[in-house]
């Protein structure tokens, strides 16, 4: 089964240390220069200026996050605040050490607006559920203005909102473990991992063939079990990486759903 490389998703070469796409050490998780940390999110489509994180660049403006590397070779990790003053958060020789303290921040970010989003979702869920009675109900006769055919047009957008993720969630293979040719596969949010026997450790995968026509005539459960004879998947990087960063998520929309407006922009970090 071909593995993935963890910072640009290319398919890596059999048999290489590296991956020949972006050059990162083949069981690389977290990027570790300035480079690799503009694949990751160029490979995830991330829309890093509305984020308001600036990689490798020495951004003057308010809100915003980055990193750079001074005329001296020091990298140096900051924050411009909302009224335009700079915190430094590491500045030093050690570009992984200020590489991970600026991605962590992103985490966290994504993670908050991830969140947020989820909220807003259940917002507009249960506004469509109390109003259903209302919708029903036969209607007064009343003038039509522009403000209703706005309203209207809003509401039927979030019942067609409703339906596709109502959809989404009974389609949507279960989280766990899946036994399919041989091998153990492990299902969460959209991603799938597998476990490679030769490295003893899960790893992000893409699934083909009659797994992904049908997986749930091959789901063995949600709980793990020795009897598998693979690790249990919460004990992997993965598990805490996912956690914080499901970047797979298939019905987030890394544009339209960020609002930097949400970030607490006076703190130091």
């Amino acid at each position: 089964m071909a593995k993935n490389c963890k910072i640009c998703l290319n398919e890596l070469a059999e048999g290489m240390d590296s991956c020949v796409y972006c050059g990162a050490k083949a069981g690389a998780f977290e990027p570790k220069t300035i480079s690799e940390l503009k694949t990751y999110c160029e490979a995830r489509n991330m829309p890093t200026e509305k984020m308001r994180f600036f990689i490798g660049e020495d951004y003057k403006e308010p809100k915003a996050f980055g990193i750079f590397e001074d005329e001296n070779g020091a990298f140096v990790v900051y924050k411009n605040k909302a009224d335009g003053t700079r915190a430094v958060r590491y500045k030093g020789a050690d570009e992984a050490y200020a590489v991970r303290e600026l991605f962590i921040r992103m985490q966290q970010e994504i993670g908050n607006q991830k969140q947020r989003s989820r909220e807003t979702r259940q917002a507009i869920r249960s506004y469509t559920e109390e109003n259903t009675e209302t919708r029903a109900a036969p209607l007064k006769k009343k003038s039509f203005t522009l403000a209703h055919l706005i309203a209207a047009i809003a509401l039927a957008a979030a019942v067609t909102f409703v339906g596709f993720m109502i959809y989404k969630t009974t389609t949507d293979p279960d989280s766990g473990y899946y036994y399919y040719d041989g091998d153990y596969y492990y299902h969460r949010g959209s991603s799938w991992y597998l476990f490679d026997d030769d490295d003893g450790l899960w790893e992000r995968t893409v699934i083909t063939d009659g797994l992904k026509e049908d997986p749930k005539s091959y789901y063995s459960g949600s709980d793990y079990s020795s009897s598998y004879g693979v690790s249990n998947f919460e004990d992997s990087e993965w598990y805490e990486a996912d956690s914080r960063d499901d970047d797979y998520d298939s019905d987030w929309d890394w544009d339209s759903d960020w609002d930097s407006g949400y970030t607490d922009w006076d703190s130091d970090w």
